[in-house]
Order: C-alpha cells, then sequence, then structure tokens
C-alpha cells in the first residue's frame, strides 16, 4: 500500500513542478526524476497486479467472467512497461541526471559563498 501512496505523491509532485517551472528549467531538473519515476510506477504496477492475482486466484487466469480485467492487467503489465525504455536504462538514466544536477548545484554554490581562508593561514 504504501509503494501506490509514495508513487501517486510523487506523481503529484513532479507534476506541480511541470506546471510552475519554465520548460528549460523543468527539463534541466525534472528529466531524472521523471525517468525515476516512471520505473517506481511500473514496478507498482507490476506489484498491485501480481496482488489482485494472488486475490482473484485461478479466476485471473480467465478471460472472461470475475477475473477478466486482473487476467487483463497481468497480461499487459510488461507490455506498458517496455515502451518508455527499460527499467535498467531508465534507473541509469535517472541516477547520471541527478547526479549532474547535483554537480552543477555544487559548483553553483560554490561561485556564490565568498572564498574563506583556511585558518592558520593568516
Amino acid at each position: 500500500w504504501s509503494s501506490v501512496v509514495g508513487s501517486s505523491d510523487l506523481k503529484q509532485k513532479t507534476a506541480y513542478q511541470m506546471n510552475t517551472m519554465t520548460p528549460m528549467e523543468a527539463t534541466l531538473k525534472l528529466g531524472g526524476i521523471t525517468a525515476l519515476l516512471k520505473v517506481q510506477c511500473t514496478k507498482t504496477f507490476e506489484y498491485c497486479a501480481r496482488e489482485a492475482a494472488q486475490i482473484f486466484g485461478g479466476l485471473s487466469y480467465t478471460r472472461g467472467g470475475q477475473g477478466e480485467k486482473v487476467e487483463r492487467l497481468c497480461r499487459e503489465v510488461r507490455a506498458m512497461a517496455i515502451p518508455g525504455g527499460s527499467e535498467e536504462v531508465m534507473l541509469d538514466l535517472g541516477v547520471r541526471q541527478q547526479k549532474k544536477l547535483g554537480e552543477m548545484a555544487k559548483m553553483y554554490g560554490e561561485m556564490l559563498l565568498p572564498k574563506v581562508a583556511p585558518e592558520g593561514n593568516l
């Protein structure tokens, strides 16, 4: 349950940031987060489909009747995950972009802060 709530929360925060940032700022700052969000939502969807199949038992394998929707979710979960990129590629992209963003923020912060002489070197 916590992964569903966490995915929803991150999705809403990212959507809010996309709507409040300039397009250039959103492109620079949210690329990595968006990639990581896709991975998290895909894993959450797979978890939900698996748990639904567990609850429905054998009915989740039938294409008609009570388990029809669960069967379709289980069948299509991977097909929905793949078009945007595999999880490994998206994780790598997200981490690299966030790392680059952190390095840029560090450089910017160093430019703004005045250089202070170390103690003892007066």
